[in-house]
């Protein structure tokens, strides 16, 4: 049967199928004067009952082939459902979720497909470390979607690098993590996430810098902090046009 969606195609062989095995059920029945009145035990019936639906079983396999198909159409694709790795780990969060469902629908149809992109299979591969904790591995998908997209397609290589930031600043490393953030800044400058996940990383160096007792340099980040908060409000008053909400920067900072 064609797996294009024909309804017309579909009504002539839902017609056919019908007539045909109404058709054997009354020759079988005819040629043997009824099944049980024969003396036929319930195994012979069953195989009967079963060969005489056979076609209707091709049928239903047919339309459920059908449907199958125009649902996996109907998935969204993996660039659609995994953003970052700071989503994935929200994701993962809740493994019972329907969103988690959706999503592993996906990443298996890009595993499953010999055509899928480099993008789409380093997603999968990204999304598949980062749920086994093998987060260096991670890192290193990340890397290479940011080098490949970079100059490309600059909001995804923006959104592979803010990914390598956030798990470098979950890692405790929160140099390389702003290292990163800055390059993600870099090529989408309106990009509100980073902004604020990298003055949310400068507080927490400011304020292992205050243990230290480098007051200065504590002080530095904290300003430059203030800078990425302010800055991620701006964009967000841009987009919302609603100034009454509280700062950003207040929310962000809190007090150190």
């Amino acid at each position: 049967m064609c797996l294009l969606y024909n309804p017309d195609l579909i009504r002539f062989d839902l017609h056919n199928t019908v007539l045909n095995t109404l058709h054997k059920v009354a020759k079988w029945y005819d040629k043997h004067g009824g099944l049980v009145r024969n003396g036929m035990d319930s195994k012979e019936i069953i195989f009967y009952i079963i060969a005489a639906m056979g076609s209707i079983g091709v049928f239903v396999g047919g339309i459920a082939a059908v449907i199958a198909l125009i649902r996996r159409r109907n998935l969204p694709s993996i660039q659609e459902v995994l953003g970052t790795s700071e989503d994935i780990t929200f994701l993962l969060e809740d493994k019972k979720s329907e969103e988690y469902a959706l999503v592993e629908k996906v990443v298996r149809r890009v595993e499953r497909n010999s055509k899928a992109s480099f993008y789409d299979k380093a997603l999968a591969n990204a999304y598949r470390f980062q749920n086994d904790e093998r987060i260096d591995d991670a890192l290193q998908k990340w890397r290479d979607i940011a080098n490949h997209a970079e100059g490309h397609d600059n909001d995804l290589a923006a959104r592979a690098w803010f990914s390598i930031g956030y798990l470098h600043n979950e890692q405790g490393r929160g140099e390389e993590a702003l290292s990163a953030y800055d390059k993600a800044i870099h090529l989408n400058t309106d990009y509100v996430a980073a902004y604020y996940n990298r003055g949310k990383t400068k507080r927490n160096l400011s304020k292992y810098e205050i243990t230290k007792g480098d007051v200065a340099s504590a002080s530095r980040r904290y300003e430059s902090a203030l800078a990425d908060y302010n800055e991620a409000m701006r964009l967000i008053s841009d987009l919302t046009e609603d100034d009454t909400s509280p700062s950003t920067a207040q929310v962000g900072l809190g007090n150190i």
